[in-house]
């Protein structure tokens, strides 16, 4: 499978699980705008440069921009300080300083200062954490732990980007004649949008 053709699928599924505050939060317009020199608003610079370390390890650019190139953690901070849950902004918070000390721990350095492939391991170590904690006390989806309210973010702000949606949705503001039957194949990927 490509990762685009991943992308969207996973876009999808995501679909039914994003919280209603990260939703109102993309409803009421909140975007990155793309600043090179972004500093964060609501967390503190350090925790602004894991949360967009973290973000690209999650969508990693390739053929496709990454999380980093949409600026995906300029729009986490702002949900953090407008429109997530007081509770929400907490968990993520709490989960960046734990990824940092799960990285102490297994590698004696800040997550900032280990090789990609360290970074990637502790991650997908937490992911898989996650996971098993999640199946054993099912009470955990109420409220969300880090690594799946940061991964619904990231996804969330990636796909919403104007530049995903220009450069692999391929929307068109205007789109051409209505065709009431016609091969799937034929058709541009402007019906994602």
């Amino acid at each position: 499978m490509k990762r685009r053709d991943a992308i969207k699928q996973t876009a999808l599924i995501m679909g039914y699980a994003v919280s209603a505050s990260a939703i109102s939060g993309v409803l009421a317009g909140c975007q990155a705008t793309g600043g090179m020199d972004w500093t964060p608003v609501y967390l503190s610079k350090d925790q602004g440069t894991l949360l967009a370390e973290i973000a690209e390890i999650i969508i990693p650019a390739s053929d496709t921009p990454g999380a980093k190139d949409v600026f995906v953690h300029e729009f986490i901070d702002t949900m953090i300080g407008k429109y997530l849950k007081a509770e929400e902004g907490e968990t993520l918070k709490a989960g960046l300083a734990q990824v940092d000390a799960d990285a102490q721990a297994a590698h004696g350095k800040k997550f900032m200062s280990c090789t990609p492939e360290q970074q990637t391991a502790l991650l997908v170590k937490m992911a898989d954490d996650t996971q098993a904690a999640m199946e054993a006390d099912p009470s955990l989806r109420k409220n969300k732990p880090f690594f799946v309210l940061m991964k619904e973010l990231t996804m969330l702000g990636y796909f919403t980007s104007e530049v995903v949606g220009k450069e692999i949705f391929s929307f068109d503001p205007v789109p051409g004649e209505y065709g009431d039957c016609i091969p799937v194949e034929e058709v541009k990927n402007s019906w994602t949008i």
